[in-house]
């Protein structure tokens, strides 16, 4: 016989087989932890949460990114003239002095002061001589050509990703501002949500918005972590308040059922678009945690056992 032990409960119902011919196996728990879900299946722990279900519709800042050629020759001249102040010269490393004289011996006070007073001349005159090769260093422009490339490669960057950016974040405005005119549209012509979801008008709408639909569902408990694999950027409003993204979207009915305003996202700009909701309802049994279960009927058990030794108890004592 295998006991679960309480402290290392799968969620799956656990099965065990046998290639065995001799060996059978038998799950003597299964018709009775159906009979105790069936008695309390309305309990919380056994209820499946209320549910939001949406299409995401992402318009990505990649697809609106369009990198210019690298730059021509003449380009990287021009640039050169007129970024010449920004340019320093390199530097050349000083040649090793080398004197052909051997070690000299000690001196005395005379020779000392004259010796240090002449290390200094030398000194002074050979800074002077180092500020002046500087100054006469000219910077050309092939010295730095390839540190101007890479300049400008990298602005044209920056400048591309910005333009897709704004671009992006168009396209999903524009695509908000055709859902809303559609809405009104979709009222008179349909008297159901589910036939104003499927409806051929909405649906096509969203098929020619250049926007990419993903399919998403989640629970009130799992908001956070749904938010964060969609790369959801929470609003100052939303950091004020300590709410999540995803709030918004679980809002969302019948009656309006996109979300008003383009939301950043981590790869661009998204708009959400409602396509049912579930309520709470208690889950089927090959849906429920078999931890969660297993754990409650053996409290069950240890409840009973315990209610049935304290009335014997009892009688003992009266009698």
């Amino acid at each position: 016989i295998i006991t679960p032990v309480l402290d290392r409960l799968p969620a799956k119902l656990p099965s065990f087989n046998s290639s065995s011919a001799v060996i059978e196996v038998s799950n003597l728990l299964d018709d009775t932890l159906k009979s105790f879900h069936e008695e309390r299946r309305t309990d919380t722990i056994f209820m499946e949460p209320a549910k939001t279900f949406a299409t995401m519709i992402t318009f990505p800042t990649k697809n609106f990114l369009s990198m210019p050629p690298p730059p021509e020759e003449m380009r990287l001249k021009s640039y050169f003239d007129l970024n010449r102040d920004e340019f320093q010269p390199v530097p050349t490393a000083p040649e090793p002095t080398l004197s052909p004289e051997g070690e000299k011996g000690p001196t005395g006070d005379n020779e000392s002061n004259q010796s240090v007073s002449s290390e200094k001349l030398d000194i002074i005159s050979s800074e002077a001589k180092d500020l002046n090769n500087t100054e006469d260093k000219v910077v050309l422009f092939e010295d730095v050509k390839e540190e101007i490339r890479l300049r400008i490669i990298e602005e044209d960057r920056l400048d591309a990703e910005r333009e897709a950016k704004d671009l992006a974040r168009e396209a999903s405005l524009d695509f908000l501002d055709q859902i809303n005119s559609l809405r009104d549209v979709l009222k008179s012509r349909y008297s159901s949500f589910s036939q104003k979801r499927n409806s051929p008008e909405l649906t096509s709408l969203i098929k020619e918005s250049g926007g990419e639909e993903r399919r998403i569902s989640f629970a009130s408990k799992e908001m956070g972590v749904q938010a964060a694999i969609l790369g959801l950027e929470r609003r100052e409003s939303e950091r004020r308040n300590n709410s999540e993204p995803l709030e918004e979207v679980s809002r969302l009915n019948e009656s309006l059922f996109f979300t008003r305003s383009s939301r950043t996202v981590r790869n661009g700009y998204a708009i959400f678009v409602l396509d049912r909701k579930i309520k709470e309802a208690p889950a089927v049994y090959e849906n429920v945690s078999f931890a969660d279960l297993y754990r409650e009927y053996s409290s069950k058990l240890r409840s009973d056992a315990f209610v049935e030794w304290t009335d014997s108890t009892f009688n003992l004592l009266q009698n």
